[in-house]
């Protein structure tokens, strides 16, 4: 299975309107936009918005005794990380009622045949984004294992 296995099939997960529709602004029925990693991508004004990333160990070894080491089992954890942006000043509820309702998306997921699970997630201390100017974060990290196939 390629390295990329585990953010493509996140990434699909989220492109897939079917699975984000409930994350819609309930005045406005706009679901927020994603932005994915080293893609271009333009903030929208005024609206909430989500960054998707992914950080953790690749490939820790999670077997021994194989007649060569690469014939182990290599697992794979990490976080996904899905902060939520609003504007700065427009409060905290809408941030913490969207990373909760993302958090609800991965709960007791499953992907790639059921080898990607998801577990535990947290909500962060949010505040101004650093890197975006204008913009109050509140991240959301959702933990994640891979059983190698």
């Amino acid at each position: 299975m390629a390295a990329d296995a585990v953010y493509d099939a996140i990434k699909a997960f989220l492109e897939d309107q079917a699975n984000v529709s409930g994350l819609a602004d309930p005045v406005t029925g706009e679901v927020p936009p994603i932005r994915f990693e080293n893609e271009t991508f333009t903030p929208p004004e005024k609206k909430a918005w989500i960054s998707m990333s992914l950080s953790g160990v690749l490939y820790g070894q999670a077997s021994i005794g194989a007649p060569t080491q690469a014939d182990n089992r290599w697992d794979e954890g990490g976080t996904l990380w899905l902060p939520v942006f609003v504007p700065v000043g427009s409060g905290s509820s809408r941030p913490r009622q969207l990373a909760k309702q993302i958090a609800d998306l991965f709960r007791g997921r499953t992907m790639l045949s059921g080898n990607l699970e998801f577990l535990d997630a947290f909500i962060g201390e949010g505040g101004q984004a650093q890197e975006e100017g204008n913009w109050f974060e509140l991240p959301l990290g959702i933990e994640f294992g891979r059983v190698e196939a």
